[in-house]
């Protein structure tokens, strides 16, 4: 299986020797998982997912890699296990001029997920999205998609600004730039965590949501 620098960087990876820096981020990610019980109700929970775009991660056809491409395959197998489990899917995706949407390897479910159009990185700037978000009752989201160091970014520390709970998910995130290095992540994620946002395993979020009472 291939492993995103992110992946390593969070200790997601097996078989890789972290850094001094990398192991400090990885028993930090630990305790973000233990945070996830602040999350009491899958009516307090959506989820975010930033510019899975064919520009973005295609490798055929735009910016995209081979681990952006992978990445995007595991956005499109797994979101379904949100939906079951109740969470609301936001589709947000960068749209400049003559750009269209262009999922890539995701396909949004029309009868339950919003689209969300974005023309700046973060997807609170300049939409409604805290509007649809606090009209839903939301007090936590989830974010995967591209690029961590850019759009993600901006995205879950204007979640952090809004009161919201952030939670970056580690294996469903990446840059793709070609030569973006496992310390230039590590320093991405140090950042952010200051910010107070944790990063999780989306398979370790997934179990905690399907554990919770599903109110009617």
């Amino acid at each position: 299986m291939l492993h995103t620098r992110l992946e390593r960087v969070l200790g997601f990876a097996e078989g890789y020797i972290p850094s001094m820096e990398q192991l400090m981020q990885i028993n930090i990610t630990k305790k973000d998982v233990a945070h996830l019980r602040h999350i009491k109700s899958v009516r307090d929970v959506a989820l975010l997912v930033v510019d899975v775009q064919k520009k973005y991660c295609d490798p055929m056809t735009g910016k995209g890699t081979e681990a952006t491409d992978s990445i995007a395959a595991r956005i499109g197998s797994i979101t379904p296990a949100f939906r079951a489990a109740g969470i609301p899917i936001f589709a947000i995706y960068f749209e400049e001029e003559k750009n269209p949407a262009n999922f890539h390897r995701f396909t949004p479910d029309l009868r339950h997920d919003r689209l969300l159009r974005k023309e700046r990185r973060s997807a609170f700037d300049k939409t409604d999205l805290h509007g649809q978000l606090k009209a839903l009752g939301i007090k936590h989201v989830l974010l995967c998609g591209f690029n961590l160091s850019a759009c993600v970014k901006d995205s879950a520390n204007d979640a952090i600004l809004q009161n919201y709970t952030s939670y970056i998910l580690g294996d469903l995130c990446d840059d793709n730039e070609p030569d973006f290095y496992p310390e230039e992540t590590t320093r991405v994620v140090g950042s952010l965590r200051m910010n107070g946002i944790k990063f999780v395993h989306s398979k370790q979020a997934l179990q905690h949501l399907k554990s919770l009472p599903r109110l009617q």
